[in-house]
């Protein structure tokens, strides 16, 4: 949208350059005629009040080209100013973007690495509890645990416990 009010803003200065040249050119042309016999424009006998009003009427297009000219540039300058900001805030948004992106591919990573080392961690667990004698092996559980890391001992209640238990031996 900034890009296109820009465009549109500067089609507008284009159009009001080219018609305040215009009036200046015509303007410039006419007053080359003092002391012509007749008016380039409307072929009347130019007298001075004649060439007097052309002239003041020339003057006048002139004035009203330039307040269209200047209109049109701040208009411009507002819209090339919107841009700016666009392009810019659009710059932050796509840096932003791209380290979010740098991060999601470094947090994938780092979860698919987590994932193998449970999973070697869990074949190890699996492993020697496998190669421990059978009376110590059912001190640990009846048969191998589906999830090695899941805590059933010690709970919250027994931490609470042995803190409070520990909390009363003096310190050495």
């Amino acid at each position: 949208a900034a890009r296109q009010a820009e465009r549109a803003a500067r089609d507008r200065l284009t159009e009001a350059t080219t018609l305040l040249r215009s009036s200046e050119d015509r303007r410039r042309r006419f007053e080359s005629l003092e002391g012509s016999p007749s008016c380039d424009r409307c072929g009347q006998v130019l007298s001075p009040a004649h060439f007097a009003s052309e002239s003041a009427r020339l003057r006048g297009e002139e004035e009203t080209a330039m307040r269209s000219f200047q209109g049109a540039e701040r208009g411009h300058a507002e819209a090339a100013g919107r841009l700016a900001a666009e392009v810019s805030a659009r710059a932050e948004l796509e840096t932003s973007l791209q380290g979010a992106r740098e991060r999601l591919a470094k947090a994938t990573r780092d979860a698919e690495n987590a994932e193998r080392d449970a999973r070697s961690h869990a074949r190890a667990c699996a492993d020697g509890y496998g190669r421990l004698d059978e009376p110590f092996r059912l001190r640990i559980a009846p048969g191998p645990p589906p999830d090695w890391a899941l805590t059933t001992y010690p709970d919250a209640d027994d931490l609470a416990e042995g803190r409070r238990e520990g909390s009363g031996i003096a310190a050495v």
